[in-house]
């Protein structure tokens, strides 16, 4: 049983929002009041509800006895003093006209995680796939001190049911997996009791979490007040990437130690990884809008997730996790003097042709592969930037290019898929930069919208007798700055739409030569929906298969991606794709008259560092650079 309910004359009562049958109302207590919570040790704990006007209530709680008066309203509140952190669980004992009893109470340490897909994603995300090892870390997930709550969301409809539970595998699975993570790394750490409050929500921007009218403040966090916690972590920032979501962060954290009225509580949030899923700039535009808070927030810090891949939700949670807990551990608990901080750009200086770059948090300053220093750009008064030489010096880096012997700006990371590896001793890569503050153009080049009229009623569906169906079908060009860059054919048989695609300039960078191969991505709906399902071609050159993935709006989607294809490098940074693909695959109806197709060409390097050409558009998902409305003929 959760509650323990004695009752004399009163014939039922539910936890929340349910009035007795009776001359008095029965004590009703928020969902945040269950079996199995922990309370917050050394720091006063409020307990509150709701009862009849006027009525009197004892709360009894590990030696202490606090009474309260119902108000005119209802409300009743009392304030447990300081506790110390529990070897052995107590009773949480709520007498009034009923009494309430919650067993299983510990007293340790608590934090609130919020934020979006990132802090949801659970240990066992049904939609986005596992985390990293996750069957080994839900089968090692037994901590009976570890307790995990899940705030109510909007779609609950008995949200009397979340409750506190113990740590087990089973709890675990559907949790957060970067709160538990973090808690883990704290309870093992600090030797106490931990509880871990998850109220956050895939998809969702910074303002509707925003006190005091927030959709979402109101529905997941508000019910919460005034539980107490030691402090909060935050995962959100990618449907926020621009310059100002410091500004707007900033509010966030005011608005809400207003309405806890715990004063300045620790607020550690996560730096967004490199992904494709942003329009040119605007992901580095976010980092350095992140690096801003943290002079514009007091007792707060970003945790670095530069090495965690090149994907919009990396499956490795425990590093953020652990992380973020290094974080707490040396700035709140005091615990560790271990470094906690990637290195922070502080200065620079220009000098015999060379910049001087100074940072923070710079023991140690290595490349963490052993190789020369990457994603250092130099620039002139011309405001163009090239690829730059960077070597490191005691805890500064020098930055120098033959190509700009007078510079005077750079840049570091300034790519939204930039993985560094730029790190200091504690092997934590540097936070992007730049010493500029040049206007910087976020927009893409707008789609074309033009019409592309497509055979229809072709009867050849393998691809050699496609071939000189498809050479002789009118091509479409791919561009990007006016320039050309492939060339893409299309026809129908039935229901299976044939492709026959050209792709050049996908060369391996002489400045780079470990970049090389090359991707073709397709995206195709139904005209007029929000569906949007895409194809990835991975093509890794000589000697290797291409890779081939299919996503629903940038989510990898569980089927086999069906159909046939072809690639062929017929030279250097040049290939040939042919495919037949059935139009279902996509959502499209056999007989449709008109879709949506979109498509685009990305250079992307073989060992995931940097493309040579990205130029991703489209007016539904922000991926592609050209969509046309395609009709058959």
């Amino acid at each position: 049983m959760r509650i323990h309910i004695h009752i004399g004359n009163i014939i039922s009562c539910l936890l929340v929002g349910v009035c007795m049958l009776s001359a008095h109302a029965a004590i009703r207590m928020p969902v945040i009041f269950s079996d199995h919570m922990v309370l917050q040790q050394k720091q006063p704990v409020p307990i509150w509800g709701q009862a009849s006007a006027g009525e009197q209530i004892t709360v009894t709680f590990a030696g202490q006895t606090q009474h309260a008066v119902a108000g005119t309203d209802g409300q009743w509140r009392i304030i447990l003093t300081p506790l110390p952190a529990s070897e052995n669980a107590h009773e949480l004992v709520v007498a009034g006209t009923n009494t309430l009893t919650y067993k299983d109470v510990l007293v340790g340490e608590v934090w609130l995680a919020s934020g979006q897909s990132n802090m949801a994603m659970a240990m066992k995300s049904a939609r986005r796939g596992p985390v990293l090892d996750a069957d080994a870390e839900i089968a090692a997930a037994h901590w009976l001190k570890l307790r995990l709550f899940q705030a109510p969301t909007e779609s609950d409809k008995t949200p009397e049911d979340n409750c506190w539970q113990s740590c087990t595998p089973e709890a675990v699975r559907y949790f957060s997996a970067v709160a538990y993570f973090f808690a883990r790394e704290l309870h093992t750490t600090l030797n106490v009791p931990v509880g871990i409050i998850n109220a956050s929500l895939g998809g969702s921007a910074i303002e509707p979490w925003t006190p005091p009218h927030g959709r979402l403040y109101t529905a997941y966090v508000k019910p919460l007040i005034p539980y107490r916690i030691r402090g909060m972590i935050w995962y959100q920032g990618e449907s926020n990437p621009d310059l100002s979501y410091c500004d707007d962060q900033s509010t966030l954290v005011n608005e809400l130690r207003n309405a806890w009225g715990e004063g300045e509580f620790p607020f550690y949030y996560v730096q967004i990884a490199p992904a494709y899923d942003f329009a040119p700039n605007s992901l580095p535009l976010l980092w350095q809008s992140q690096l801003m808070a943290l002079s514009m927030i007091p007792n707060c810090y970003m945790a670095a997730s530069g090495d965690n891949g090149v994907n919009l939700h990396p499956p490795d949670k425990c590093k953020i996790g652990r992380r973020l807990a290094r974080i707490a551990l040396t700035l709140t608990y005091k615990k560790t003097k271990e470094e906690y901080s990637a290195p922070v750009y502080r200065s620079f200086k220009v000098g015999d042709g060379k910049i001087r770059i100074t940072f923070t948090h710079a023991k140690g300053l290595h490349s963490s592969d052993a190789g020369p220093l990457i994603w250092f750009t130099i620039a002139g008064k011309d405001h163009v930037f090239h690829p730059a030489k960077a070597v490191v010096d005691g805890e500064d880096v020098l930055v120098s290019s033959v190509i700009t012997p007078v510079p005077v700006a750079v840049r570091f990371a300034w790519d939204k898929l930039a993985e560094p590896n730029l790190v200091n001793d504690a092997g934590l890569p540097a936070f992007a930069f730049r010493t500029d503050d040049w206007p910087v153009a976020t927009a893409e080049i707008p789609p074309s919208h033009a019409t592309l009229t497509i055979p229809r009623g072709i009867a050849a569906t393998d691809l050699d007798a496609a071939r000189p169906l498809l050479e002789k079908a009118p091509a479409q060009t791919l561009q990007r700055g006016g320039r050309e860059y492939a060339r893409v054919a299309w026809a129908v048989a039935g229901d299976t739409l044939l492709m026959r695609a050209h792709v050049w300039d996908a060369r391996v960078s002489a400045a780079q030569p470990s970049w090389q191969g090359a991707s073709l991505e397709l995206y195709l709906s139904s005209a007029g929906t929000k569906r949007v399902r895409q194809i990835i071609f991975n093509l890794q050159g000589p000697g290797h298969d291409p890779v081939v993935n299919g996503y629903e709006m940038g989510t990898p989607v569980t089927e086999a991606v069906p159909g046939v294809w072809r690639i062929t490098q017929e030279k250097d940074g040049v290939y040939l794709l042919e495919a037949a693909l059935p139009m279902s695959f996509f959502g499209i109806p056999p007989h449709a008259e008109t879709f949506l197709l979109d498509a685009a060409v990305v250079a992307t390097p073989f060992r995931g560092q940097r493309p040579e050409l990205v130029w991703l558009y489209s007016p539904q998902s922000a991926f592609c650079n050209n969509s046309w409305f395609a009709q058959f003929k």
